[in-house]
């Protein structure tokens, strides 16, 4: 390595959005080669602060990659499909050392 290099941590990110954030975001995650998570995969989330209520509310997750059925994307409907979806993909490795990966001990592998 260089002088003052140091890993980075990712955390999770979510965006409803596809703004200056989030194209700039991927353009810096492709750019870096960088591993990160998305926030959140789920649809729904629970409503747990509404007084007296003994219901079991839920409300949709906006930053969730799945619809509240889990059916389909959140934004699957609209035209040319999920942004977030396919701007990811488009930072992921296209071609991945799968080879690399132990698959010892993986008794349902089947490759």
């Amino acid at each position: 390595g260089e002088d003052y290099q140091a890993p980075i941590w990712m955390s999770e990110f979510g965006q409803d959005t596809r703004d200056a954030y989030w194209v700039g975001l991927m353009k810096f995650l492709a750019k870096s080669d960088m591993d990160w998570a998305v926030w959140a995969y789920y649809g729904s989330t629970r409503v747990e602060d509404i007084p007296y209520s003994h219901q079991n509310l839920t409300m949709p997750e906006t930053y969730g990659l799945m619809n509240k059925y889990y059916n389909e994307t959140m934004f699957a409907g609209m035209e040319g499909g999920d942004w977030r979806i396919r701007d990811m993909q488009a930072v992921m490795p296209i071609n991945p050392d799968v080879d690399s990966i132990d698959a010892s001990g993986c008794s349902d592998c089947v490759w």
